[in-house]
């Protein structure tokens, strides 16, 4: 498996945040790169993580929420 190659963990990281862990593990998949959503990281990911910490929020504020749907009709 690619992810672990003699004894290195490979992490997929970009600076675009238009798409979820979940859209670039499936466009890895795609190409032929076999990846787990763990093992990508997006800008708004990383930054969620890095404020969560910095923050130090107790255990029931520290938590990523899931994506929701940014495709519903708004009107306005």
């Amino acid at each position: 498996m690619l992810s672990v190659y003699e004894g290195k963990q490979i992490v997929f990281v970009t600076n675009n945040s238009t798409k979820s862990r979940s859209d670039y593990k499936k466009k890895l998949t795609d190409m032929g790169i076999p990846a787990a959503v763990n093992e990508v990281f997006g800008s708004s990911y990383s930054a969620a993580v890095y404020i969560s910490r910095i923050l130090k929020l107790p255990a029931d504020k520290n938590r990523l929420r899931p994506r929701r749907n940014r495709h519903r009709n708004r009107t306005g």
